[in-house]
Formats: C-alpha cells, sequence, structure tokens
C-alpha cells in the first residue's frame, strides 16, 4: 500500500464520485479505478459499494480513511518539519569551546550566529581539547573549537585550521625584562608568574618544561579568567601569559607582549565529524565561521 493510493481513497470518499475525484487528483478516472481495485485486492476488504453515479464507503471503507486520514496528516506534518530542519529554523548545535577563547571573539561569533537564527537550541561547553574531541566522537558535541591537533588528528574527524598567533608573556614595563624584544625558558628563572587555573595547554607546556628543565620559578596568583592575569601584570604583581590573538582585546597601558622563543604559534581549530552534510545547522555554522577566517 502506497501513500498515493491511500490519497485516492480519502478523495474519492469526499466527493462520492471516481470521476470528480479523478479531476481533482489529476489522474485520468480508469487509473484511479484501477488503483483502488488493487488496493482492494491487496487487503482482501472492499472499501466502496459501487452505484451507477456514486460510490459509498464501507464499513472497512470507513475504517481505512480514518486511519488514513490521520497517517496523511501525520506525513505532512513531517514534511513540514524537515522543511523546518532545512531552513534552519528548528534544530539544535551543541558547541565546545576552551574558556581561554574567550578573548578571541568566538563567543561573539557564536552569539552572531545565533541572532542570525534565533529559534535553534545552542548549547556551549567548555574543557579542554582532548576532552572536546572526545566529546565530539561520543556524539555529545556536534563541534568545537579547539588548540593542538597533531593528537588529535583521526579519519572521522574533520578539523580546519582558523588562526594562528604566538605565546606571549605580558611582562610590566617596568619590569627589568621589559626592554628585551623576546623571551627564553632562562629568563623566567626565579621570576613571579601569574598563572591561569582553566585548560591553557601552553601555559602548562611552559610550566612543564621549567620543571623539566629544573629551572626555578613562583606562583604569584592563579586567576580564573585571562583578563586578571592581564589586570595584575599591568600593576606590576608578576609575568603572565597570553597569545598574541588576544592582546587587542586588553587595553593594558603598562605592559609589553614579549613572544616566547621555544614556543611555536599557537593555532585554533574547528573540529567536527567528518561529512555534515546530513546535519544542516552544523554545515551553516561551519561555512559561518569559516567565513570570518581566511584560512577556514
Amino acid at each position: 500500500m502506497e501513500r498515493s493510493q491511500m490519497k485516492y481513497v480519502v478523495e474519492v470518499a469526499r466527493q462520492g464520485n471516481i470521476t470528480r475525484a479523478a479531476e481533482i487528483l489529476h489522474i485520468a478516472q480508469p487509473s484511479l479505478s484501477n488503483q483502488i481495485i488493487h488496493l482492494e485486492k491487496e487487503l482482501g476488504v472492499q472499501l466502496f459499494e459501487r452505484s451507477h453515479k456514486r460510490v459509498y464507503l464501507t464499513e472497512a471503507g470507513r475504517a481505512f480513511v480514518k486511519e488514513a486520514e490521520h497517517i496523511l496528516r501525520e506525513i505532512e506534518g513531517l514534511k513540514e518539519t524537515m522543511v523546518e530542519y532545512a531552513q534552519l529554523r528548528m534544530g539544535r548545535l551543541r558547541i565546545g569551546a576552551l574558556s581561554t577563547m574567550v578573548p578571541l571573539g568566538i563567543p561573539y561569533l557564536i552569539s552572531d550566529f545565533s541572532e542570525l537564527h534565533p529559534t535553534l537550541d545552542i548549547t556551549i561547553t567548555e574543557d579542554g581539547s582532548s576532552e572536546l574531541i572526545h566529546q565530539i566522537k561520543a556524539n555529545l558535541l556536534d563541534v568545537a573549537f579547539i588548540i593542538n591537533t597533531e593528537e588529535y588528528k583521526e579519519d572521522e574527524l574533520t578539523i580546519l585550521e582558523l588562526m594562528n598567533a604566538r605565546f606571549m608573556a605580558i611582562v610590566n614595563k617596568k619590569h627589568p625584562l621589559a626592554i628585551r624584544t623576546s623571551l627564553t625558558l632562562e629568563d623566567l628563572k626565579d621570576q613571579k608568574l601569574i598563572v591561569t587555573t582553566s585548560s591553557f595547554n601552553l601555559q602548562r607546556t611552559l610550566l612543564s618544561r621549567m620543571d623539566q628543565a629544573g629551572i626555578p620559578y613562583k606562583i604569584a596568583t592563579s586567576c580564573n579568567q585571562i583578563e586578571t592575569c592581564h589586570v595584575l601584570a599591568n600593576q606590576g604583581f608578576g609575568i603572565s601569559f597570553c597569545t598574541e590573538a588576544t592582546i587587542s582585546h586588553y587595553h593594558c597601558e603598562n605592559v609589553v607582549y614579549l613572544p616566547m622563543e621555544e614556543f611555536p604559534k599557537r593555532s585554533v581549530y574547528l573540529a567536527y565529524k567528518r561529512d555534515p552534510k546530513y546535519h544542516p545547522v552544523l554545515r551553516s555554522f561551519v561555512k559561518f565561521i569559516c567565513g570570518y577566517y581566511p584560512g577556514g
């Protein structure tokens, strides 16, 4: 039994006449009659009693029409729902990001996308890169902004580079190291460092390298927000760290930003399942984000 056959029976029942129903359905009258006869044979019941000018539903026919009308409404509702998804008027998008990406403007991009599609259900999860990748693979996230992709390259994921920037030390202008053009790990020996408690991988790498090299340092304080690190460095409380791309987001007049020599540029990537063609919201989001970054 096909949907078209249900539609034919319902229309014939409404009109009480096969010829009129055929005109409305834009189908030849003999073809419509044959379709109904074939359906009756398939079901093993007679749906209509036929007279010279009219047709009348049998008891089985009335039961068929009642169920068929319900099914046809459900199908139309399903089609309308799929149109809503296809046109981004319905759906959800689960985004992951590192908290340290706030200064990169990524939350503003997400907000802009949300304003374009206000009826979408968009959620944001903050975590480390490895955890975000794991959540994408486990279908707990649709897409994530991550760093340090070398350990995450897998066939099932698409990873696009969006931007890259140097790892910088934030040094107060009155500090003796402020006259330098760049810094090494050895330059940080016995220095007071302002660190973040968030998942800042490059900062963790820096401290780990200093520990391995036996270079002593002092943790002046730990902050939850990178903005606080900038403020404290601006006040001469110690040396802190950030990526080059975040500098323009802060207005600290009393600091200089010096690149760390031993560290390559830090890249930011967009990661998602390899083929988003069955996820129109994700496909649109990737296109939207890549429009802001030439490298994407």
